[in-house]
């Protein structure tokens, strides 16, 4: 980012005032809140992206903690398509898509692991002290065969937010930080950012574990995912559809059309 960018003078001010004895305890975006204004914070949080980003790329932005920028940033660039900042229409899919993703927790599985010292028998056959052959409890799985592994889902949800590293590398960097710099010198206009509607391409994980047929709580369950991945409308929609199908069956079939039922 260049020396002379209003969105990197901005971040210079914050991150001067955060290496003072009297902010050393605190994040930075504590230290924006307290001292500085909202186009600071914006800076911060524009820039805090672009460098991470083109660093090493959306799972580097998320794993060093700034995915906390996420729905901010949604209406940063919300306020900015309305404004017609060049490339933020683009910015403003790629976030909506990763908002989708949901958290990684929603990747969290149990995988069933094999005893493979008894191939998930739960017994093996042993020799005794009269040298005859018997069939003996499993010592390594105790005779279950086998036992649950839960595997956390921060692997599969980094590898699914490499998938739009491409897209953020096609923007020509000297004009989104142009454009960052138009935002934050335009940041008091009024806008009605409700005009904004993204459709995104990526559907929400939802898991319908724990249901037991409840038609109601699936339901629910759907709708909340949908809600929690900031597609209120599609909560909305898939709820008055949902209340009028005529079987079980039929409100499964139609949560497979809104979300990626886990």
């Amino acid at each position: 980012m260049t020396d002379n960018s209003l969105t990197q003078n901005l971040m210079d001010e914050v991150y001067d005032k955060w290496q003072t004895e009297e902010c050393k305890s605190m994040d930075r975006l504590e230290v924006v809140n307290t001292f500085f204004t909202d186009k600071h914070r914006a800076a911060i949080q524009f820039g805090n992206m672009n460098y991470q980003v083109n660093n090493d790329g959306w799972s580097q932005w998320h794993d060093n903690g700034y995915s906390e920028d996420l729905a901010d940033l949604i209406e940063y660039v919300k306020k900015g398509t309305i404004q017609g900042i060049k490339h933020f229409d683009i910015l403003l899919q790629i976030l909506t898509d990763i908002e989708a993703l949901g958290e990684p927790s929603d990747y969290d599985d149990i995988e069933e692991c094999i005893c493979t010292e008894c191939s998930g028998h739960g017994t093996i056959m042993e020799y005794n002290d009269n040298d005859e052959e018997v069939e003996i409890e499993c010592p390594e799985c105790g005779g279950d065969g086998s036992w649950e592994e839960e595997i956390k889902g921060e692997d599969e949800y980094n590898t699914l937010l490499r998938n739009f590293n491409d897209k953020y590398y096609e923007f020509n960097e000297d004009e989104l930080i142009t454009s960052f710099d138009e935002f934050i010198s335009r940041f008091n206009e009024e806008v009605n950012t409700a005009e904004v509607k993204v459709i995104s391409s990526i559907k929400p994980r939802c898991k319908l574990v724990g249901t037991d047929g409840n038609v109601f709580s699936v339901i629910g369950k759907v709708r909340d995912s949908l809600r929690n991945a900031g597609f209120k409308d599609k909560a909305d929609e898939f709820s008055s559809k949902a209340m009028k199908q005529h079987s079980y069956d039929d409100v499964l079939s139609l949560c497979f059309e809104y979300v990626e039922v886990c």
